[in-house]
């Protein structure tokens, strides 16, 4: 993993939407993403893969090319995203903006936990993906991203 925190983390997985561009309120552009992560596996003495949704997460890329991302990414693409994992506490509100409370008044909240992406790389994009874009390069050493997911992580399993 790059840098020296035990706090990075490596998914892949599918977009379940379109990728949304925003801005901070001092102009960086931000890419908002959310994957499925599925885990495929066989059954003892099934020839048959089968899949299992391990879960969704919110990935935000600040930056760096995030302009780029949004427009290259589409729904159904399979990615990878290497960052860390962070957490938020928000208020729960209503469609209209209101403030959801509980009975003696007190606001409901809830942590958000998201990937704060510092790489984001296309591995293999559906029928209705936009094209290739990828935010991490393999150095000659094969320490990129896409280096350690063949050392280290398994991807679809194909079938002849």
């Amino acid at each position: 993993m790059s840098g020296s925190s035990q706090n990075e983390d490596i998914k892949t997985g599918y977009l379940v939407k379109a990728p949304h561009l925003g801005e901070t309120k001092d102009g960086t552009p931000v890419c908002n993403l959310r994957i499925k992560v599925v885990r495929y596996f066989k059954k003892p003495g099934d020839e048959k893969w089968s899949d299992i949704v391990d879960g969704f997460f919110n990935v935000v890329r600040f930056g760096g090319n995030a302009k780029e991302l949004c427009k290259a990414l589409g729904k159904g693409d399979e990615v990878a995203v290497e960052g860390r994992l962070r957490s938020r506490r928000r208020e729960l509100r209503e469609r209209d903006g209101t403030v959801i409370t509980r009975k003696d008044g007190t606001p409901v909240s809830v942590d958000d936990i998201y990937i704060n992406a510092s790489s984001v790389e296309l591995l293999e994009a559906s029928s209705g993906g936009k094209g290739s874009q990828s935010d991490a390069q393999d150095d000659a050493s094969g320490n990129g991203l896409m280096g350690r997911l063949k050392r280290g992580f398994r991807r679809r399993p194909t079938t002849c």
